[in-house]
């Protein structure tokens, strides 16, 4: 059974279920590939400024858990201020 990467809280059917599901894969694709090109420790708030800036931090996020427990990335100790003033962890490449 393949990894879940879109939750559907909203209960969608159909042709937009496959699209959103579509999205959210592509989403991971292209965090997990940003990850590998850059290789360094970045927090979802980095991210999202570099790669998908018109999507939600929370799709952000929840590309980044789906990648940490598929084992793509893990999740370091370090801490950076966040854009609202909280701090946020850093993910790396699991290599």
């Amino acid at each position: 059974m393949s990894q879940l990467t879109f939750f559907n809280t909203t209960n969608e059917s159909g042709e937009t279920l496959r699209n959103y599901r579509e999205a959210a894969r592509s989403q991971d694709t292209k965090i997990a590939e940003y990850f590998a090109d850059m290789n360094m420790p970045m927090s979802p708030s980095q991210v999202n400024a570099a790669v998908l800036k018109d999507s939600p931090l929370t799709s952000i996020r929840r590309s980044i858990t789906n990648l940490t427990q598929r084992g793509v990335l893990r999740k370091t100790e370090t801490k950076v201020d966040g854009p609202y003033g909280r701090p946020e962890y850093l993910w790396e490449l699991n290599v």
